[in-house]
């Protein structure tokens, strides 16, 4: 299965944190939260990486290379201009009937077996993993049904009505998926998700496992602490 790393955005809510430094590499106790996401992958034999860049780029490109020193195959897909959050895959070919898609900003460290076996058992052609959030105004908010197949997906309510289930910001996609994103600028949530639920099988993976937004610089400070202190070790977020 190949995996695809979105590090492309600018990061302009962290401010003076992103000025020199993409989001997936600003550092977390001595290495880059990118190098987390990739010995992640390693460790469940997903090889196959590919990282979409834009803002900064070549310093990622010159940590990371072609992977080898990491034991991985990462290859680059530029943005020549901002694409959201997916308008760029619609330039991807895939060879596997699925892949993985995880954010540059988001520390991760769940179990992908179990991910995709659920994504197996439910005939699933797009799974989202969710959990509660703290902060679902500024978020995307997801209704399921007692079958865990998403109902609606909510682009950062202002009112509490909506819950707390959020998107966690992976995925796991078929590649039939790729066939109706628009070469354009669009944003997974926001733009194809609502579009999806009419066309596929979506369902969503709720899980309490480990997935940190670090998209502001006090949710940056609470991922590091999180690694200090075992708690992204552990797995568990909730």
């Amino acid at each position: 299965m190949k995996a695809i790393i979105l590090c492309g955005g600018k990061g302009e809510r962290l401010g003076d944190l992103t000025k020199l430094v993409p989001k997936p590499m600003l550092p977390i106790e001595g290495k880059p939260v990118l190098q987390y996401h990739v010995e992640l992958l390693k460790r469940y034999g997903i090889k196959d990486i590919l990282l979409t860049v834009g803002h900064l780029s070549d310093s990622i490109e010159e940590y990371f290379g072609d992977g080898s020193r990491f034991g991985v195959k990462i290859s680059y897909l530029a943005e020549k201009e901002p694409m959201g959050t997916a308008g760029v895959l619609s330039q991807m070919e895939i060879d596997d009937d699925a892949f993985l898609v995880l954010y540059g900003d988001v520390l991760v460290n769940v179990d992908l077996d179990r991910l995709f076996k659920f994504h197996k058992q439910k005939g699933s052609q797009v799974t989202l993993a969710v959990h509660p959030s703290d902060h679902p105004q500024d978020s995307d908010v997801i209704s399921l049904d007692v079958d865990s197949r998403v109902k609606a997906v909510v682009h950062r309510p202002q009112t509490p009505e909506f819950g707390n289930l959020t998107n966690a910001c992976l995925y796991v996609m078929d590649k039939e998926s790729i066939k109706v994103i628009p070469n354009k600028k669009v944003d997974f949530a926001k733009d194809l998700f609502p579009a999806f639920i009419n066309q596929f099988r979506v369902f969503g993976y709720n899980t309490p496992e480990y997935l940190r937004d670090m998209g502001t610089p006090q949710r940056y400070q609470q991922v590091c602490q999180h690694v200090r202190d075992g708690t992204f070790a552990s797995g568990r977020l909730h």
